[in-house]
């Protein structure tokens, strides 16, 4: 590998790493916020699941809700499950979400009352929170130690 592409390559690593985590940690945040949005009931107009095929033949799966719901008088639509919400390895656990909203359902949601097209149908830290921020963290140490190495 050329030397001068070093720097470059580990930038755009550190980049990704940091952004990835910081990304990650905001959307924590903002879901364990959420929990404390008022409830309101939602309608879900469909729901399915889509199959993302990985270059190693495996796959990954995510679910798609759109729902509608009414705040204060004004009609919104939304598509989000959770705020860092990517997809599910499992397809066992796309299925369960999927079957808690499935499609005709009437489920409660959490509003932003300051920005009520803002909309969450899970709140608070999940799993899936942890996973990636564990996934940033993993890469930033491992960026650190091709650093160090290089040396």
């Amino acid at each position: 590998m050329n030397k001068s592409l070093d720097p470059i390559i580990l930038l755009i690593f550190y980049l990704i790493a940091y952004g990835g985590l910081i990304k990650t940690l905001f959307d924590l945040y903002v879901n364990a916020l959420a929990k404390n949005w008022p409830q309101v009931e939602v309608t879900i107009l469909n729901s399915d699941i889509e199959e993302l095929q990985q270059s190693n033949e495996s796959s990954s799966y995510v679910v798609n809700v759109h729902y509608s719901y009414q705040y204060k008088g004004h009609n919104y639509r939304s598509t989000r499950i959770a705020f860092g919400y990517w997809s599910n390895q499992l397809l066992k656990a796309a299925l369960v979400l999927l079957r808690k909203f499935e499609t005709g359902k009437t489920v409660k949601a959490y509003i932003n009352p300051k920005k009520p097209r803002i909309s969450v149908l899970i709140a608070g830290v999940r799993y899936f929170h942890l996973l990636n921020t564990g996934f940033f963290i993993a890469m930033a140490f491992f960026i650190h130690y091709v650093r160090s190495n290089m040396a």
